[in-house]
This record gives C-alpha cells, sequence and structure tokens, in this order.
C-alpha cells in the first residue's frame, strides 16, 4: 500500500492515540469515532447499544451482545 492510500485513512493533524478499550495505537479516521477509542471498538459500542435499545431483527456480525447469545 502506498503512503498516499495510507494517509487517506486519517484525518490531517490528528495524532496517534491508544484506544482505551483494545490498546490498539490509531488515530482519528473521521468516522465518528468516540473520543479515545479506536474505530472498531466504537462500532462495537454502538452496535451493543443499538442491541440493548431495540434489539436487531437479526444477529449482526460485530455486535458483542450478539455474538455472546450465539456462542450460549
Amino acid at each position: 500500500m502506498t503512503r498516499r492510500v495510507l494517509n487517506a485513512y486519517f484525518r490531517r493533524g490528528s495524532s496517534i492515540y491508544t484506544c482505551e478499550n483494545c490498546g490498539k495505537k490509531t488515530r482519528n479516521t473521521g468516522r465518528g469515532e468516540v473520543d479515545g477509542f479506536c474505530w472498531a471498538c466504537t462500532n462495537a459500542m454502538l452496535l451493543e447499544n443499538e442491541h440493548s435499545d431495540d434489539g436487531h431483527p437479526e444477529p449482526v456480525k460485530g455486535c458483542p451482545t450478539c455474538e455472546a447469545e450465539e456462542n450460549n
């Protein structure tokens, strides 16, 4: 992957930080991350919140609650 393509995923001027949940070093990509969390953890939190509020019509890949229910 070229440097130009890699830089397309990060917001210009953003600094690197460590995700408070998984410990991954990352940057703000502009996809709506919650401050202090990487995109994967933010997405998982949003899906978990959606699950607890309304549920999903079908299990959703990436939702921690759906995955836990499937494993039980």
